[in-house]
């Protein structure tokens, strides 16, 4: 006879037994807790680093497309390309607020031209002209075989010799105008032509590929016109009459010109496709100056994207009016500030008093990101210089809901125009 309790046949010792159907719910909801604690958190910080990402990129795109250009804006004249009367001067110009402002007409950067790109409307587009890429060459104005005009003649053409050293002494490389001008293709590149007395004094000319000699690249013969060219029309528009200066009887400085249009393009989702999403991006189109007619007649030169997802460009002028020194900016339409007020009278005759100087140019860029966020509505844009938005506190459709899912920003930078 056996000692002690005596356990039934069917039922098992405490320490071995399992986990009755309540132990087992409640674990799998503890689980379960945690597996949703944690998606919910994988989900967070999903949706975090996304919209980071799209941040980040936004940040970058609007950081290319300032960068990109205040390196040109700060190098307008170069060449001592005067101002000219603004705001469509000869140095700078602003088409404002196109297709909005009724001085700016212009939906395609190349009027006229077969399959030009589009700008995008209410947007401006910013012309800058100088001597950018290519040395500015020094011309010995003292010998008169270097320089020589018929203004007499119909077209009015003429000569410019360029050496690869200067007669200070100075080495001046010349491949750019020899490349311009030799290969099967060559481009009747735009001079400008400045004179050792004033430099108001200059004229801008066309490259007469056929009248040139570049065989000898140290010293160059140039043969030009001054109308009867391709685009010779439109640099005397630059150059102020389609009579030759008279007073230009010697060229101390010569350099290539060019033409840089930084503008909204209209890409769309699909191209070709109006009714498709619009995704917007800044673009440079370089240009013959002063026409419209795309560098080397490619329209790839009239499109080349700098930055995405940039909806607009703005820019105000500031202009001291009076030579004191100051360029007020009050946001008013009395300031010393163009296009920075909805209310500014862009007519030619306020903005260039004898004595005035351009001081400096503000650019204003606005950004969004790449995708939007679902959870997410933009701080409503009231303006941006002279262009109003006037966006509601809170989305008053669908339409614009969905708009104001992206996030932006607006970017606005200073420029001391020094060279002007």
């Amino acid at each position: 006879m056996r000692s002690g309790t005596q356990r039934s046949p069917g039922r098992a010792a405490r320490g071995a037994a399992g986990f009755t159907l309540i132990e087992l719910l409640v674990a799998l909801a503890v689980t379960v807790l945690v597996l949703v604690g944690v998606l919910i958190m994988f989900d967070f910080n999903n949706k975090l680093a996304r919209a980071q990402t799209n941040l980040a990129e936004m940040q970058q795109s609007v950081r290319v497309a300032q960068g990109s250009m205040l390196r040109t804006v700060r190098m307008a004249g170069r060449g001592k390309l005067p101002v000219g009367n603004l705001p469509q001067g000869v140095a700078i110009g602003v088409c404002n607020n196109a297709q909005v402002d009724p001085a700016c007409a212009r939906s395609e950067i190349a009027t006229g031209f077969t399959d030009s790109p589009t700008v995008v409307p209410g947007s401006d587009v910013l012309t800058v002209r100088g001597i950018f890429s290519a040395p500015i060459w020094q011309i010995n104005h003292t010998d008169s075989t270097t320089f020589a005009v018929n203004a007499s003649s119909n077209p009015i053409t003429g000569t410019l010799r360029i050496t690869s050293i200067s007669h200070t002494g100075v080495p001046q490389a010349t491949e750019a105008l020899v490349n311009a001008l030799t290969g099967g293709d060559p481009i009747p590149e735009a001079l400008l032509l400045t004179s050792p007395l004033d430099d108001q004094i200059f004229a801008v000319i066309e490259v007469d590929p056929l009248a040139s000699d570049v065989s000898d690249p140290d010293n160059l013969l140039i043969g030009f016109k001054y109308s009867g060219g391709e685009n010779t029309d439109a640099y005397q528009q630059l150059t102020g009459g389609a009579a030759f200066p008279s007073a230009l009887t010697s060229v101390a400085f010569a350099g290539i010109l060019e033409e840089y249009r930084y503008y909204i393009r209209a890409e769309r989702a699909i191209p070709g496709d109006d009714t498709s999403e619009l995704r917007p991006r800044l673009s440079v189109a370089r240009m013959f100056p002063g026409s419209e007619v795309p560098y080397a007649a490619s329209l790839q030169q009239a499109a080349m994207d700098i930055a995405d997802n940039i909806l607009d460009l703005q820019v105000a002028l500031g202009i001291d009016l009076n030579a004191d020194g100051a360029v007020p900016d009050t946001a008013a339409a009395d300031d010393e500030w163009l296009f920075n007020h909805e209310d500014d009278d862009e007519d030619p005759m306020l903005w260039n008093p004898a004595g005035r100087k351009l001081s400096y140019l503000r650019i204003s860029t606005l950004a969004r990101t790449e995708r939007p966020d679902w959870q997410y509505v933009a701080e409503p844009i009231a303006a941006i210089e002279d262009r109003l938005y006037n966006e509601p506190a809170a989305p008053a459709d669908e339409t614009e809901r969905q708009e104001r899912m992206f996030r932006r920003r607006v970017l606005g930078t200073i420029v001391d125009m020094r060279n002007l």
